[in-house]
């Protein structure tokens, strides 16, 4: 078993949303070539752990008789909301520039880490049928 399988997923999740606010907010300070590519590189990890962790969290939130339907319908959602966010930090940053692009995300980051750290399931080592239940 990979190490990351032995921490909740919900948490890598959160703990991924908080590096991506933390590093997204410094990153936006930053005027050092060094510094910036130190942090886009944690973004960028961030992201793809959360993104990782979310497709594997979100299978295991779902009975086996409606898991591939369920799991499809939320992965197509959120690969809408993918399209879209590339029009929503066009616009926030016409409206209000970097600083408000940076605020946008950390909202949106703040909403993750909150929803599932708050109503996120644990299911790390338990069957099926007792998540569901």
């Amino acid at each position: 078993m990979f190490y990351a399988d032995r921490i909740q997923r919900k948490y890598l999740i959160v703990g991924g949303a908080l590096v991506v606010i933390a590093s997204g907010l410094a990153f936006g300070q930053m005027r050092s070539p060094a510094a910036l590519i130190a942090l886009g590189v944690l973004i960028s990890l961030a992201g793809q752990t959360i993104s990782v962790s979310y497709h594997a969290y979100q299978t295991e939130l779902f009975p086996t008789a409606v898991r591939c339907r369920a799991s499809g319908i939320v992965y197509s959602a959120s690969r809408a909301g993918a399209m879209m966010s590339g029009f929503t930090i066009a616009s926030l940053l016409k409206d209000f520039g970097v600083p408000g692009v940076f605020i946008g995300i950390t909202v949106c980051m703040l909403l993750v880490a909150l929803a599932i750290g708050l109503f996120g399931p644990k299911t790390n080592g338990l069957r099926l049928e007792e998540l569901n239940h």
